[in-house]
């Protein structure tokens, strides 16, 4: 828990348990652990047996608790069923729709409860009054002082606005103008006015978030879509397989496609590449021996000491990268390499594995024998 709490270096942390000492003993367990790994991870003499470069001491500046047992809490409720302008969606039935994926105890049973419709509201476990402001700071606010930085928070919003009257151009100029600012903000800002590592690096980690969320506008705004399915989902060394990829945008955004790229683990090599993305462009791909799954990001943050490794999802065998254009900026966009598996009740979109050529397997796996055979026989 303190490798990971300098790994993620987040600023509050919500203990789901904290307070909690009844019911399964590993929830009071987590719940008693939680501060005192945010504790210790500020402790500079403390030393994880795990090893990392970058994962200093960290100081989180708030640990917050879930308050229970009560039909009108006296913390911060949370706004779940809002609406998400972006989604159309409250953040409730988002939440729901993750919690469905917990499988292992039949969630999807109960998913009408009203236990799963009540208030959630958060105190801080310290005792102190909560500020809401505390859970989002403005990235302008953050960087008080940086023009490039301010001018593109103005951008934003300009960007935003023009979103909900579907004027795609506009919205992708302004985007785009945003992203080149925030590019360019370490160079006209200068060095960070802080003196302690942990603000030079919730500086870093603020800019580079914004800068994926940009990202992930601009894409939305350009309207890309792209596909990358592979003719199958179990990969064997010796043979070869094919990725058909196919990608789009918004004209009206003035959105351009430009090149792509084959992206893999060592071991998958691009033999042949044919037809360009709007009817579908073909890799073929020649699997070699000792093709091994991802340690890391694929790309340049492929180490197996990345802070990268305790991401929630695995990072896939290949990827499809496509350069697109957006009001004159260029964007990168990674693209997972799937299969559509589909059969008589459902289909589903499968990262691509890797399996032996072959395997051995006893079946049955279980014989029934008469008994009054061997008492016969006896």
């Amino acid at each position: 828990m303190v490798y990971l709490i300098r790994d993620f270096r987040p600023n509050l942390i919500i203990n789901g348990w904290g307070g909690v000492h009844s019911g399964h003993g590993h929830h009071q367990a987590s719940g008693i652990w939680t501060p005192k790994a945010v504790q210790l991870a500020a402790d500079e003499s403390y030393k994880t047996k795990k090893n990392c470069d970058d994962c200093g001491p960290w100081t989180t500046s708030q640990v917050l608790d879930v308050e229970r047992g009560s039909d009108r809490p006296k913390g911060y409720v949370l706004p779940l069923d809002e609406i998400s302008a972006l989604y159309g969606r409250s953040w409730r039935q988002l939440g729901l729709d993750s919690f469905a994926n917990h499988r292992s105890q039949g969630i999807t049973g109960f998913l009408g409860s009203s236990f799963l419709l009540r208030s959630i509201a958060l105190i801080r476990e310290d005792g102190k009054p909560f500020d809401p402001k505390s859970l989002a700071v403005n990235i302008s606010e953050r960087f008080k002082g940086c023009t490039p930085i301010e001018l593109a928070d103005r951008d934003l919003e300009a960007s935003r606005e023009a979103v909900l009257q579907l004027a795609w151009k506009r919205a992708g100029e302004k985007i785009s103008h945003a992203a080149a600012l925030l590019d360019d903000a370490p160079k006209k800002c200068g060095p960070t006015p802080f003196s302690q590592k942990e603000e030079a690096w919730e500086q870093l980690l603020d800019r580079t978030a914004a800068s994926s969320r940009i990202d992930r506008a601009a894409t939305l705004i350009a309207g890309l879509d792209v596909t990358a399915l592979a003719d199958r989902n179990n990969v064997t060394e010796g043979e070869e397989f094919r990725v058909v990829t196919h990608a789009r945008c918004r004209t009206e955004a003035d959105c351009k496609i430009g090149e792509s790229k084959f992206v893999s683990v060592a071991g998958l090599n691009q033999s042949k590449r044919e037809g360009d993305l709007e009817k579908g462009q073909t890799f073929t791909i020649q699997v070699e021996d000792n093709t091994k799954p991802p340690s890391g990001l694929l790309g340049s943050f492929a180490s197996p000491d990345s802070q990268y490794q305790n991401s929630a999802a695995p990072a896939p065998l290949a990827e499809v990268w496509i350069r697109f254009r957006l009001a004159g900026h260029e964007y990168l966009h990674h693209e997972p390499v799937k299969f559509f598996d589909a059969n008589s009740t459902r289909a589903d979109l499968v990262p691509l594995e890797t399996v032996p050529s072959y395997s051995l397997a006893v079946e049955p796996a279980q014989a029934v024998e008469d008994g009054r055979a061997a008492t016969r026989r006896k």
